[in-house]
């Protein structure tokens, strides 16, 4: 799950960790002078590096911050080839509150991997060969010591990593895969999940996000299973299939022409069954994703009535009704025995845009996830969101018109100069005159705005030709 990270804890005074037993702060001394150099001191322990940065202004003051591996610190600094679940990262973030006085809730993320090591049907490298290239950019080589074990596609935000996870950690599974992001900028991923501070990461529905995020990244990637014969292929199919497994033929695409080419690519492998590589380790990934935050959300709805006794459980999706006997319950002086077991059932709820019975999902969810029912369950948000822009650019047209009617009854002596923009984005400012643009001229105007008022298309080209004409 999450992986590596950078974090802040300038709330933090230094003392704190440089008397701390666990860390050892080697100091850089000066060979001639033997003067203590002012510079950064780093303490490795368990996968973790402990910084103390002195200000450059004052150096009286310094920064403390925190990188490395979450999941290495859980185990004892070893290898992190293993599952890291959602409950194992709050035991994490709760020993660095214990041991370091690191206050999550105020220690600011500055960059974050996460990811899933999942074992594949075939070999990790042969599954590696597949990978073509992301839509508009092409993988490089990742290699750790000269030795390459995977591809990633770097990008100014974040990197797509798909990697041997056996060949980094030296182990001897030759079908272990890593799936990766790392955000480099976390502007962007705030954009997509609210994720600012080491709490975050406590909260079940966040990291599901995540793993949305990562599940998007792995399903965009171009992949060609090399298992086809050509001689299956026709004459077209073979001078496509050439340009397809071209990294480089993807990056010169425009977006249209990017958008049919794929089309074009994944009818060629639906038709000879060469897309079930992708889409069964997209269900991997997705699978594994749900087992690792599934227990943290469990520990969480537990901590709501973990002062009651259970008796049983009962399976409704992923959340667990109340199921209680009450056996003495003092009432206004009086003992109730013997009262009947209780049930407490989650509120059904359905998704807005197909009624899809959606209960099992986090609280507040009005529409279907991703994440638990695929990718055509994305629909249901783009369908609602669709309406939503319907409505509102019906609810601009009518207000434009009534603006258009105030205008038309105006003198048009009254007006000076009048600014349109055109659809290659260019502002033209223009003086009142009978001066009416050219035919040409009009077809490219897509706004005006005029003494307070501001009109589109159809209305634009309409008040150009009354006040110009």
């Amino acid at each position: 799950m999450i992986d590596g990270i950078k974090f802040e804890c300038n709330y933090l005074q230094p003392a704190i960790w440089l008397h701390n037993d666990l860390l050892d702060f080697p100091l850089s001394v000066s060979e001639k002078t033997g003067e203590i150099i002012q510079d950064t001191r780093v303490a490795k322990h368990q996968g973790l590096k402990f910084k103390i940065t002195p200000s450059p202004a004052n150096p009286k003051i310094s920064y403390c911050n925190i990188e490395g591996s979450l999941h290495r610190y859980h185990n004892g600094g070893g290898n992190n080839s293993g599952d890291f679940t959602g409950a194992d990262l709050t035991k994490v973030i709760n020993e660095l509150r214990d041991t370091f006085g690191v206050i999550s809730e105020n220690s600011i993320i500055h960059n974050i991997e996460f990811g899933v090591n999942i074992s594949l049907p075939i070999k990790a490298d042969q599954f590696l060969k597949f990978i073509i290239s992301t839509p508009d950019k092409r993988f490089s080589d990742l290699s750790i010591d000269k030795i390459k074990i995977g591809k990633v596609c770097c990008r100014s935000e974040y990197d797509v990593k798909v990697y041997d996870k056996g060949k980094q950690c030296n182990i001897q599974p030759d079908n272990l895969i890593r799936v990766e992001l790392k955000i480099k900028k976390m502007r962007w991923l705030q954009s997509k999940v609210d994720i600012k501070t080491l709490a975050d990461l406590r909260h079940p529905d966040k990291l599901e996000r995540l793993g949305q995020l990562l599940l998007d990244a792995f399903d965009n990637l171009i992949l060609y299973d090399y298992s086809i014969s050509h001689e299956q292929l026709t004459a077209r199919e073979r001078l496509l299939i050439k340009d397809f497994q071209n990294p480089m033929f993807w990056e010169r695409l425009n977006f249209r022409k990017r958008y049919k080419s794929l089309k074009s690519f994944r009818a060629i492998l639906q038709k000879y069954n060469s897309s079930a590589i992708h889409k069964e380790v997209t269900d991997l990934i997705r699978a594994k994703w749900i087992q690792l935050n599934n227990e943290l959300a469990a520990e969480n709805r537990g901590a709501f009535h973990r002062h009651f006794e259970p008796l049983a459980a009962v399976k409704v999706g992923s959340i667990s009704p109340l199921e209680y006997r009450v056996k003495s319950s003092p009432v206004e002086g009086e003992i109730l025995k013997n009262v009947d077991i209780i049930h407490i059932l989650p509120k059904k709820r359905i998704c807005q845009t197909c009624g899809r019975d959606i209960t099992n999902q986090r609280t507040g969810s009005v529409f279907c996830s991703e994440l638990l029912h695929g990718k055509s369950a994305k629909r249901c948000r783009n369908t609602a969101s669709g309406q939503a822009r319907t409505e509102r650019n019906r609810a601009k047209r009518q207000n434009e018109a009534l603006q258009l009617a105030d205008l038309l009854k105006l003198d048009r002596n009254t007006f000076k100069t009048v600014t349109y923009t055109t659809n290659d984005r260019k502002r033209h400012r223009r003086q009142i005159s009978k001066n009416p643009l050219s035919k040409q001229e009009l077809k490219k105007v897509v706004l005006v705005r005029i003494n307070g008022f501001e009109f589109t298309t159809l209305r634009a080209k309409k008040v150009l030709t009354y006040l110009l004409t």
